[in-house]
């Protein structure tokens, strides 16, 4: 009897201790939660080939991000730490203490893909220093294929 009273007020006390504990930051690759940050874009570089054919002075599609060199641009950590912008939400795919990736899966029946490499400074995990965007853009109709690559360079 004497032990399930002690068993009892452990658990009570044990759950109490919980319910009072701080939360713990959630951290993806060096980044907290809604962490938000700027930089500039230094490059930008815009290919695009229908079929064997490269287009002069291509144009940005619709569903990419249009930057200009020079821009500042606001990201944003995502509640799952997805980067996130002005059309871009990039889930994080994977991190190193001076890196982190992040990667659009494929879909299927899609060649398309967006990719960023976040570049931090090594001493502090959480400071970026640079990010290279990049966006890639298949679409196939019965006349052939259109690629396009939209490259961003910010620091």
């Amino acid at each position: 009897m004497i032990k399930h009273i002690i068993t009892t007020a452990f658990v009570a006390l044990t759950g109490l201790v919980s319910l009072n504990a701080a939360p713990v930051p959630v951290n993806f690759g060096g980044f907290n939660k809604s962490q938000a940050f700027s930089l500039t874009v230094r490059e930008r570089s815009v290919g695009t080939v229908i079929g064997s054919t490269v287009v002069e002075n291509p144009s940005v599609p619709s569903t990419i991000p249009n930057l200009a060199v020079g821009q500042l641009v606001n990201f944003t950590i995502g509640a799952k730490g997805e980067l996130k912008g002005t059309k871009i939400n990039i889930p994080l795919f994977a991190s190193a203490s001076n890196v982190n990736n992040y990667v659009t899966p494929l879909k299927r029946g899609s060649l398309s893909n967006n990719q960023a490499i976040v570049y931090k400074v090594g001493s502090n995990p959480s400071t970026p220093t640079e990010i290279n965007l990049t966006f890639f853009l298949v679409k196939v109709s019965r006349s052939g294929s259109t690629t396009t690559t939209v490259e961003y360079k910010l620091n």
